[in-house]
């Protein structure tokens, strides 16, 4: 595998929180840039390479955490953390700056295949 990144860009953002809530990774970055609000996260692999998931909305998520009820499949946006068994918390992570998505994804507003 290459060490360079590789992206790829989800449809939705429940798609990104079902990929975090199948996986090791716990948090979600949140990037705001030129006016797009831009969540990912990176998969880094043993070989150094990395892939990143990503979606750009155009409305921010006004919460501090994103849920994934386990056995329903809901997703739901809280502000504080409580404890239930079944629902994942995803802390969502404001980014300042980043290296991680190029100014190239950061600036296209379209659909690459």
């Amino acid at each position: 595998m290459s060490k360079e990144g590789r992206y790829i860009q989800l449809q939705n953002l429940e798609d990104l929180v079902k990929i975090i809530a199948g996986s090791p990774t716990a948090f979600i970055h949140y990037l705001d840039f030129e006016k797009k609000h831009i969540y990912f996260v990176s998969v880094i692999f043993a070989s150094g390479g990395s892939l990143t998931y990503y979606v750009k909305l155009d409305e921010k998520v006004d919460k501090k955490y994103i849920t994934f009820n386990a056995v329903n499949g809901k997703i739901d946006y809280r502000e504080a953390f409580a404890m239930d068994a079944n629902v994942v918390y995803i802390p969502i992570i404001d980014v300042k700056t980043q290296n991680v998505l190029p100014l190239e994804i950061l600036t296209e507003s379209g659909v690459r295949t």
